[in-house]
C-alpha cells in the first residue's frame, strides 16, 4: 500500500490508522502546533477552484482521507483502508488515545447546536475525555477573534473543529499562528451517512462524479489545457 497518493494536483497521506495515530501522538508531545484534517472529495474539488484552499491542504502536517471515493478515483483502495475510512476508525482511535492520555479538548463549530451535539456524542462515547471549552462562530459578531482568545485562555491540547469546509480552512489560515494549542484536528461538517439503498446510490453517484473530475484534472495536466 502506497503511503502518499497524488490526486488532482494534491499529495495526500494514505497511512493506516495505526500509523497515523502513532505520528500524531508524537506531534501532541513535541510542543509545536500541528495541523491535521479530514480531506473529502468536496474539499479536493474546492482546492482546485480556490488556490488558497489548495495551499492550506498542501501545508497541513497530516491529511486523513475521509471518503473511499478519493482512493477509488486513483485505484488505490485496499480492503484495510476501505474498512478504516468507512468506519471512521481514525476518529475513534484518536479520541480513545486523547481520553487515555488525559489530553484536553476544545470543540469548535459554526453554530451552537452542532457544537453541543458533538460534545454530547463525545461524552457518551468517550466519557473520560475532558472537554475544557467550546466555541461557535455564529454566536456573536467578531466571534473569530473571541474564539481565538478563548482557546488561548484555556490552552487545550486539541482543538477539534467541526466547522464546515471551506469556512474551516479559512479560519485556520487566518488564525493558525495565533492558536495556543498543540493540535488542530479539522473534521469539517459532521454528517450522518444515509442508510439503505438510496444512501448507497447517492454515495456511488458522488464517487462517479468525483472520478470524472479527477480524470478531467489529469487530462488537463497532461495536455496543458487551460
Amino acid at each position: 500500500m502506497i503511503k502518499k497518493v497524488a490526486i488532482a494536483g494534491l499529495q495526500l497521506d494514505n497511512y493506516t490508522v495505526r500509523e497515523s495515530i502513532m505520528e500524531i501522538e508524537r506531534n501532541l508531545s513535541n510542543g509545536v502546533f500541528n495541523t491535521v484534517e479530514d480531506v473529502s472529495m468536496d474539499m479536493i474539488i474546492a482546492a482546485e477552484e480556490d488556490p488558497k484552499i489548495k495551499d492550506l491542504l498542501e501545508n497541513l502536517d497530516h491529511t486523513l482521507i475521509s471518503e473511499v471515493g478519493v482512493l477509488k478515483a486513483v485505484s488505490e483502495v485496499s480492503i484495510q483502508r476501505k474498512h478504516e475510512i468507512e468506519n471512521n476508525d481514525f476518529y475513534t482511535e484518536f479520541m480513545k488515545r486523547v481520553a487515555r492520555n488525559h489530553k484536553q479538548v476544545y470543540v469548535l463549530g459554526q453554530d451552537r447546536e452542532t457544537v453541543d451535539e458533538v460534545c454530547q456524542r463525545i461524552q457518551k462515547e468517550f466519557p473520560k475525555c475532558e472537554i475544557i471549552g467550546t466555541g461557535a462562530l455564529d454566536d456573536t459578531a467578531g466571534a473569530s477573534e473571541a474564539v481565538v482568545n478563548d482557546i488561548n485562555t484555556v490552552a487545550p491540547d486539541v482543538v477539534l473543529s467541526v466547522i464546515p469546509s471551506p469556512a474551516q480552512e479559512y479560519f485556520l489560515m487566518e488564525n493558525k499562528d495565533k492558536l495556543g494549542a498543540n493540535l488542530w484536528y479539522g473534521m469539517g461538517k459532521v454528517e450522518k451517512k444515509r442508510k439503505g439503498i438510496l444512501g448507497a446510490l447517492q454515495r456511488t453517484a458522488k464517487c462517479h462524479r468525483f472520478a470524472r473530475f479527477v480524470h478531467q484534472m489529469d487530462r488537463k495536466a497532461t495536455t496543458n489545457e487551460p
